[in-house]
């Protein structure tokens, strides 16, 4: 963040930023909140030092369940009103599937507080959004089966800004989860409507069972970037969809063997077809050593939920959690101080040994940025979200 790109922010931001920036020599070393807040709050933090109670205010305060918390608890929002009472204000939400850095349910939790003030309100995912450059990825279609969500947005704000109806306004579904294939990007997407955003494991007709009462898993130096696949359910006959949050009651981490480090569980949902299992949506969370009940900063009592992914499902597809030791999307960074004696070294370095093609030859320093990651995680009360659209209560294929 810088004033010769345009671009200004407060000196708190700018010192925070700053610790984690390619041109800071120890950047690399940052790896958890704690160490951020060591490093930001010491003496060499420029432009100033930022204390642990500043960031906390500043990372937790922000954000629309910061706000939604204080109504729940009858406190006013700080802006001069005497009771914070959200008022019903018509929104459509837009989020990708794909987006690695605002994920589906981060819309979800957003769609249940608007709706719940009791405005019009409905949530749209697509193929698209913020993409990670190391993991290859490519923007799709931006639509949701048949919903066009350009088109969808732009009929939104001409009737509720000018009052004009239209038959596109009127085809917007109240939620629209987009299915594509991961192995498969040439085929069309689908999209699956509803009349409720599915969360964990579902009953009812059209619903599969798909919960574990408890999961371990060891995730060794020696893992390699195909990570550590744990099935919860395998799918019979086809026609079946993975498609909501991924929800698990609690969850624990703990270093492995020859941990010198913080241990961090980084986790997804994962299929295994065919013998080849695959990361759905590129969606991770990354878990610091200890036990986590809920999602940090939101405060919903609902355990903890994934990020939301939406996958066409296979006869015979296990699907389950993925565990890796390292992963681009939590790649280390590289200051070019530090890599002076290589030409055309970049800036971001993913971590060893998930290395793209054009970035073999750095191989020798990724090694000492990216340390060993062993660990071990125990689950509880794991259910994920499978159903057969057009069986399942609420719920229809559109393309």
């Amino acid at each position: 963040l810088s004033s010769d790109q345009g671009v200004s922010a407060t000196p708190a931001i700018r010192s925070l930023v700053g610790q984690i920036g390619p041109f800071t020599p120890t950047a690399n070393l940052v790896r958890t909140r704690e160490d951020l807040v060591a490093a930001a709050s010491g003496p060499l933090a420029q432009p100033r030092a930022v204390p642990e109670s500043e960031f906390e205010s500043l990372v937790f305060s922000r954000g629309m369940d910061y706000y939604e918390s204080l109504e729940a608890n009858g406190l006013p929002w700080g802006f001069g009103e005497p009771e914070a009472r959200l008022r019903p204000v018509p929104a459509l939400f837009s989020q990708g599937q794909h987006d690695v850095l605002f994920n589906v349910t981060d819309a979800f939790w957003n769609y249940r507080y608007f709706k719940s003030a009791g405005a019009e309100t409905r949530i749209l995912t697509h193929q698209s959004g913020h993409m990670h450059p190391f993991e290859g990825q490519q923007k799709g279609p931006w639509a949701c089966g048949g919903t066009d969500v350009q088109e969808a947005i732009l009929s939104w704000f001409d009737f509720h800004l000018k009052g004009i109806r239209s038959a596109t306004y009127d085809a917007i579904p109240e939620i629209c989860i987009s299915l594509m294939a991961t192995q498969d990007q040439t085929t069309a997407p689908v999209g699956v409507e509803l009349d409720h955003f599915p969360v964990g494991a579902l009953s009812g007709t059209g619903s599969v069972p798909a919960f574990a009462a408890q999961l371990e898993v060891s995730v060794t130096a020696e893992v390699d970037t195909s990570g550590v696949f744990v099935p919860v359910v395998t799918i019979q006959g086809d026609g079946k969809v993975l498609a909501g949050i991924p929800q698990v009651e609690s969850l624990t981490v703990t270093a492995g063997e020859g941990s010198t480090q913080t241990a961090i569980a980084i986790a997804g949902i994962g299929i295994r077809r065919n013998g080849e299992v695959f990361l759905v949506d590129e969606q991770l969370t990354g878990f610091v050593a200890g036990t986590h009940v809920d999602n940090r900063g939101v405060e919903h009592d609902e355990g903890v939920l994934f990020p939301g992914v939406g996958e066409l499902l296979m006869d015979g597809d296990e699907v389950g959690l993925l565990f890796y030791q390292h992963h681009n999307q939590y790649a280390p960074v590289a200051a070019p101080q530090n890599l002076s004696d290589i030409d055309g070294a970049g800036q971001y370095l993913p971590g060893e040994p998930d290395i793209p093609a054009a970035l073999r030859e750095l191989k020798p320093v990724t090694g000492v940025l990216a340390t060993p990651n062993p660990y071990a995680v125990t689950l509880n009360g794991v259910g994920l979200p499978i159903f057969v659209p057009g069986e399942y209560a609420g719920s229809q294929l559109t393309q």
